[in-house]
């Protein structure tokens, strides 16, 4: 550990940075630091320190993100939420783990309609299992193609499935998610699926 005010050398720092790399792997590590910082809060100082260090720097100006760069992010951000190695943890929303009898394992959620539509399916005689988040969808928005992820995949006894989008009423005026929707309906047209979109009224909410 370099004593304070001295210079740490480029080596020593990509040798901390692969030590780091190394700790991280390690679950019960990950797991001690997680409790750690779980209800840390940056003091009135420490906000002032990050405030004073990033003066002068220059942050990336989104609109002059290349076209493929955000395309690229797209992707790479869908397939984090794919291999579970990304949840969306929205502070405003309930989420959590729901276990599955039919599954035989935890699913999680991201919001209390999922969780409804969860237990809805599960509830229902005529499903034979069902998959969240199951595959990614590309769809143009504004020029640049993206990917969007449908929220469950439901497989039926009499060997149909079908493919459903849980949104609150409300959203379906959104334009960017009504572009989702689309490509979403269109996929599952081409792989003989049925497409449905469960709201408030659906879930009995």
């Amino acid at each position: 550990m370099p004593r304070k005010g001295q210079k740490t050398s480029e080596a020593t720092k990509q040798k901390m940075r692969e030590q780091a790399k190394l700790r991280w792997k390690d679950p019960e590590y990950r797991e001690n630091y997680t409790k750690r910082r779980k209800g840390f809060k940056h003091t009135e100082e420490s906000k002032e320190q990050m405030s004073e260090s990033s003066k002068g720097k220059k942050f990336p100006d989104r609109k002059k993100v290349s076209k493929e760069v955000r395309e690229n992010m797209s992707k790479i951000v869908s397939d984090l939420y794919l291999s579970g190695k990304m949840k969306n943890q929205h502070k405003n929303y309930q989420n959590g783990h729901f276990f599955s009898k039919k599954n035989n394992k935890k699913i999680w959620y991201r919001s209390s309609y999922e969780l409804t539509a969860y237990k809805k399916l599960e509830n229902d005689s005529n499903v034979l299992g069902f998959k969240e988040e199951p595959f990614k969808i590309a769809y143009k928005w504004k020029g640049i193609m993206k990917h969007t992820i449908p929220d469950i995949l439901v497989s039926y006894k009499d060997g149909s499935k079908r493919l459903i989008e849980v949104k609150p009423k409300k959203k379906l005026k959104d334009h960017k998610t009504c572009a989702k929707i689309i490509a979403m309906y269109r996929y599952a047209e081409e792989q003989k699926m049925i497409f449905h979109i469960w709201t408030e009224k659906e879930l009995n909410i």
